[in-house]
């Protein structure tokens, strides 16, 4: 009769009942499951059923099964709030979800729903290297840290909403400036917004915004067929960098400074 008593069973069953081994095995596992999740992304993310999305959707349904039973016994234990607010457990139903609606809409009958699956699967695969991290919270190296992080995470919401503030107030300013009566449009409002988010990183090109003709041209047509691009107004072109030099005042001086002084007391704390 095989027993966990028999050897080399009772051997690998008291290494299996340490700590260390059960999470390293759960990190090869996991491992395994990020190295056939970017082998799918980068060469098989065709609209065939493969080997690798045969692999990938049984992991995913075993995690499944395993956050469901943690769901009920949080539930028969009456804990289940405790598992609700812990994030990772949100995090892990967040990334199922995804990855379900990715692979769904992967094998779909148009472009669009192809498309769209792809991006539900690149966001799960992030959500999923993100998830990795939960396995070192353990660490007295890299756990602290990730706490640090959390706690940042929430300064950073508050900081965000400000920051958002001003920056649409700069966008909306400097575009009507440069290029009133513009035609609303998915691309127009991303024209709009782009401006003020890239100079939070120092990309900015003041050239485009100061052409003249022949270069670019007033005629709608033109510019809206793409032959050229649109002229800014010439009152624009002479208040945008007074614009321009206030929200740098504000928003990367006097805020980024103050995101860093809001994560050093956090740190510090």
């Amino acid at each position: 009769m095989v027993t966990m008593e028999k050897k080399p069973l009772r051997w690998f069953y008291k290494k299996y009942k340490l700590p260390f081994m059960k999470v390293l095995i759960q990190m090869i596992g996991y491992l395994s499951l990020l190295t056939g999740y970017a082998y799918m992304l980068l060469f098989n993310i065709g609209e065939d059923f493969s080997y690798t999305d045969y692999f990938l959707i049984g992991w995913m349904a075993n995690f499944c099964l395993h956050e469901t039973k943690q769901v009920l016994v949080s539930v028969a234990r009456k804990r289940f709030e405790n598992y609700a607010n812990d994030w990772w457990n949100r995090l892990d139903w967040v990334l199922m979800i995804t990855f379900t609606c990715g692979m769904l809409l992967k094998f779909g009958e148009n472009s669009f729903s192809n498309d769209a699956g792809k991006i539900f699967l690149v966001v799960t695969f992030i959500l999923l290297c993100i998830r990795i991290l939960n396995m070192f919270s353990m660490s007295e190296f890299v756990g602290p840290k990730l706490i640090i992080i959390q706690k940042m995470f929430k300064d950073t919401y508050a900081f965000m909403t400000i920051m958002i503030v001003i920056m649409i107030s700069f966008n909306v300013s400097y575009y009507s400036l440069l290029y009133p009566n513009s035609e609303l449009s998915w691309s127009g409002i991303e024209n709009i917004m782009k401006n003020g988010f890239w100079m939070l990183f120092g990309e900015f090109d003041p050239e485009s915004d100061t052409l003249r003709e022949p270069d670019c041209t007033f005629d709608k047509t033109a510019y809206t067929n793409g032959v050229l691009e649109r002229c800014p107004e010439t009152l624009g072109v002479y208040l945008s960098p007074y614009v321009r030099a206030i929200y740098g005042l504000i928003a990367i001086v006097l805020m980024l400074n103050l995101l860093i002084a809001i994560y050093r007391q956090v740190f510090k704390s």
